[in-house]
């Protein structure tokens, strides 16, 4: 597809702060198009 796509994850070590969890994506263009449009979906399960 031509995209790179990097992702960081960020977490506390305090318990308060445990139900709490950042996620940071970072995607580049590796390919020789511009992407003009973009869809991004997320799902998450719940344990």
């Amino acid at each position: 597809m031509g995209v790179k796509v990097i992702q960081k994850s960020y977490a506390w070590k305090y318990e308060m702060y445990d139900g709490i969890l950042l996620f940071e994506y970072i995607f580049v263009n590796v390919g020789n198009k511009t992407i003009k449009d973009v869809y991004l979906g997320f799902m998450l399960t719940p344990m």
